[in-house]
């Protein structure tokens, strides 16, 4: 496009782009004068309507006349697709000038900015994108868009707020929504939290947008931290920012009173008018040169306030310097030759407090390391793989050696570790209330063993156990169909009795002292950081609810509840008589393992303050990626996400996939065009599956909501121009290939599989098991089954429904079907392969393996296969996880007791 002329605008270079289009730096050859022409995507202008709107949008911000704002000259259309013709603004964006300012021009940029707002709020025009990027700065002066991303400097330091595109009017209603298309506008880390929830806007939502471009000017950085969008949207809904003072000592506690005015959650609760900011701002900036630069004295005496010091203790702040690098010398020391232990071998009491504390890392056997996010089960969870005994003298964890996994135990007061015969194929652990033994589940046993070692003896079979916990009666408590049905067994007694299955909890917490209530997860996603904890009754099975917004819960018999949110375990204190959360949440440690997709947690506590993880992140953040025969992975060009279900078009060039947010959502990517758009939708959807004519999708709703079959028709442009919503009580599967049945499974049964047809009645019994299949002549229908004690691939006739034959024999799950009679499987991390023809007779070949690698196993068909059979498409990490060492804390209990 460089060099060529499209109406009398001559283009000269590319300035930039983003999520709404390319920008270009242009001359009006018939005014003599440099222009930015922005061209909008295609996506945002798809129909007449939406080019009117912008249209409007473009005519209400050009009527604004405000230095502080870029003025928009008109709206062109050139073959068939619109653009913008803006003033340009020579100086660069807030985000690539940010550190180079004085803390006076920060000021100074967010009064310019805030006076830009102003002017635009009083026409009635709301930004909603307000950024660095969004802020221009010109050479010497600052233009702004609200963000970083949109100010920048000019030449003589003016500020100028950018892109003014994404701004409605909200004058006649007082309000805009913010969605548009089943997508929400803005940029993530600055939406305000009644964006994120996609709640009714107003000019308010742009104040706290600049109070996050103001948060990152003098701090340095974002005020929310969280490592993916789903994370980072919790944050900007639930979290209060650490002040800027604390990590700027220098910056005046007024600038920090103004900014946490910008960031109030409830719009009512900040400032009412960008006006009135710009007011305060200009009023700070006025004071003399001590309100932002070096505020020594004042640091200074916070800083000896904090310490319990006065003023003339410089003596006292010598010796406790001495004391701290004394303390710090024996710790190493102790570490150094083994004695560990005895810094945790204490009890809860007050001499447990008046030890200092302490963070560090044991390294695990080069021989032993921990096995996690590879050579996983068959069904998709990592259970936890380190257990902690109630007096933090024993750690046990699941090792991958060379004959297999199973436990090692490390003693705390030497660090010695070893291996627990008898113990091959765990894949959790954990500890008898007196520590003495250790109980494990294996992918279909309940076993445990003496601490000390000797013959392991096996309690009972479980299907697809996850999560266990032994109670001071000498209960063993255990999930079974992964973490949504609770079963127990008493040591004593090999009977197995199951308690009950819900599929609306996931039975992934544990036991309150008196063993008649149990903390559980109430999904609303399928990531976790949106969940809900209950506090359910065993007997009555109600529930009440004690956290919003966490998963991983564990009741510590110290009165605390340790649970997860956004790679961060946090902690409250729980008073079990009267049932009630009596503090608020407080985060221990950030930089954790887990798994939001299925809600587990890496880490485990003892009742005594010592705190076992392995350190890392989300490890459900990933991309979809194609995999090879030869196993060379090819990632997709998308967003890092929590992905759930995914499913190929059949002709290999659409992806639909399960993505989690506040309201999970199907997201289709076109693989050719390197685009993709979400599923317009009131609810939550979610586990999708192309029609075998690729017209339609079939879509199921997300946790909580009333199950039905949703059917959307499908334009090759991905845009949907009819949906159905079947009243079906069912959720969907896999198409026949007419595309007139499709196989169900009925919520409140893990494994049933069933059949619905589109226009007709379908009389077919439903019976056990999952990921219904049907063959390409529609004559089978491949489907797990458990009826063997573990997971395997059978065929039954369809529609007779009679058990024909069983493909696997080692293990195998999620049957897919291609057109050219070629059946896959999968068992854990491996993929095998056969060819069954049903004419002249029944026959297939022995299954053999093609696809090897590591993947994220996510709810629902956790993969696809290309139509050659040469690719594979799963959801890959694209960082390794740490295998090498496990960290330890002590005291956490000392931070809610400060």
């Amino acid at each position: 496009m460089i060099g060529s002329t499209i109406l009398h605008y001559k283009i000269l270079e590319k300035l930039g782009e983003g999520g709404m289009g390319e920008v270009y730096k242009a001359r009006d050859t018939k005014l003599d004068r440099f222009v930015a022409l922005k061209f909008l995507t295609s996506q945002l202008t798809a129909t007449q309507e939406e080019k009117a709107r912008f249209t409007q949008e473009a005519k209400a911000a050009s009527a604004m006349n405000h230095p502080n704002i870029c003025t928009i000259y008109s709206t062109e259309e050139y073959n068939n697709q619109l653009f913008i013709v803006m003033e340009f603004v020579d100086g660069k964006t807030l985000t690539d000038k940010m550190d180079t300012f004085s803390d006076k021009q920060k000021l100074e940029i967010g009064i310019q900015t805030a006076e830009g707002l102003a002017a635009a709020h009083e026409k009635g025009i709301v930004h909603r994108d307000i950024k660095p990027d969004n802020i221009m700065v010109c050479k010497d002066i600052v233009h702004r868009d609200i963000k970083p991303d949109n100010i920048m400097v000019c030449k003589d330091g003016i500020t100028q707020i950018m892109d003014f595109g994404l701004a409605k009017l909200y004058k006649e209603s007082n309000v805009s929504r913010l969605t548009k298309a089943g997508s929400t506008v803005g940029t993530i880390g600055y939406m305000s939290p009644e964006q994120v929830q996609g709640l009714d806007v107003d000019h308010r939502t742009d104040i706290f947008s600049l109070g996050i471009v103001l948060y990152e000017l003098f701090a340095g950085e974002s005020p929310f931290k969280g490592m993916h969008e789903t994370a980072l949207m919790y944050e900007i809904v639930n979290v209060n920012p650490q002040p800027i003072s604390e990590l700027k000592p220098q910056i005046d506690l007024e600038l920090d009173s103004i900014v946490f005015d910008c960031l109030e959650k409830d719009p009512s609760e900040r400032f009412q008018s960008a006006a009135e900011l710009a007011r305060n701002l200009r009023r700070l900036n006025k004071q003399t040169s001590r309100t932002l630069i070096n505020r020594t004295q004042k640091v200074q005496t916070n800083a000896e306030s904090r310490s319990g010091l006065d003023n003339n203790s410089g003596a006292s702040i010598l010796k406790r310097g001495w004391i701290l690098i004394a303390i710090g010398i024996l710790v190493g020391v102790l570490i150094g030759v083994g004695f560990i232990g005895r810094l945790f071998q204490w009890e809860v009491s007050s001499s447990i407090n008046k030890m200092p504390k302490l963070h560090t890392s044991i390294n695990l056997p080069s021989e032993a390391p921990l096995i996690l996010g590879s050579d996983k089960p068959t069904h998709g969870y990592n259970s936890p793989v380190i257990a902690i005994s109630p007096d933090g003298m024993w750690l046990s964890y699941v090792a991958k050696t060379i004959s297999g996994q199973m436990l090692y135990l490390i003693d705390m007061s030497s660090g010695e570790s070893n291996p627990i015969p008898g113990t091959e194929g765990a894949i959790h652990p954990f500890f008898s209330p007196d520590g003495e033994w250790i109980g494990f589940l294996t992918q279909d046993r309940i076993k445990r063993v003496a601490r000390q070692g000797g013959t392991v003896i096996s309690l009972c079979q479980a299907r697809t156990p996850v999560l266990a916990w032994w109670t001071q009666s000498g209960m063993i408590y255990f999930t079974e169909e992964e973490t949504y049905s609770l079963s127990r067994i008493s040591i004593d007694d090999t009977k197995k009795e199951n308690l009950f299955l819900n599929p609306g909890y996931q039975f992934g917490g544990n036991l309150l002292p008196d063993e008649n209530h149990l903390l559980v997860t109430q999904r609303r996603s399928i990531g976790h950081d949106y969940s809900n904890i209950l506090l359910l009754d065993l007997n009555t099975h109600e529930t009440k609810l004690l956290i919003k917004s966490g998963y991983a819960p564990r009741y510590i018999s110290s009165g605390y509840i340790l649970f997860s949110r956004s790679s961060s375990l946090m902690a409250v204190r729980f008073d079990a008589t009267a049932q009630e959360v009596v503090s608020e949440p407080i985060s221990i440690v950030t930089g954790v393992t887990m798994e939001s997709l299925f809600g587990i947690t890496q880490s485990a506590s003892s009742n005594t303050g010592l705190l076992a993880f392995i350190p890392g992140s989300d490890i459900s953040v990933a991309k979809p990626a194609w995999v090879n025969r030869r196993g060379d992975v090819e990632y997709l060009n998308v967003p890092e996400r929590v992905y759930g279900a995914v499913d190929l078009s059949p002709d290999d060039n659409r992806l639909a996939v399960h993505v989690a947010d506040v309201k999970d959502y199907v997201w289709i990517w076109d693989i050719q065009r390197q685009e993709g758009r979400s599923i317009p939708s009131q609810i939550a959807e979610g586990q999708p599956h192309w029609s075998n004519s690729g017209s339609k999708l079939a879509t199921g709703p997300g946790y909580g909501e009333v199950p039905y079959i949703i059917i959307h028709e499908i334009s090759r442009e991905g845009v949907v121009s009819k949906t159905t919503k079947l009243d079906s009580g069912l959720t969907a599967g896999r198409w026949s290939p007419d595309d007139q049945i499709l196989t169900t499974r009925i919520p409140g049964k893990i494994l049933q599989v069933g059949f619905i047809g589109l226009n007709e009645s379908v009389n077919v019994p439903s019976f056990e098991g999952g990921f219904g299949n049907f063959s390409p002549d529609a004559r089978l229908v491949a489907y797990l089954s458990r009826e063997t004690g573990r997971s395997e691939v059978f065929m039954r006739s369809f529609p007779g429904g009679k058990v024909v034959g069983q493909l696997s024999t080692n293990g195998g799950t999620e049957p897919l079907w291609m057109p050219s009679n070629e059946l896959y499987y999968r068992d854990g991390r491996r993929w095998y392969s056969t060819n069954v023809t049903t004419l002249p007779e029944l026959r297939w070949d022995p299954p053999h393996l093609v696809f090897d690698t590591d993947f994220i196993d996510s709810p629902g068909w956790s993969y696809d296969v290309s139509r050659d059979g040469k690719r594979l498409l799963v959801i890959k990490r694209t960082k390794p996880i740490t295998s090498s060492h496990i960290d330890i804390i002590t005291n956490w209990f000392d931070v809610l007791n400060d």
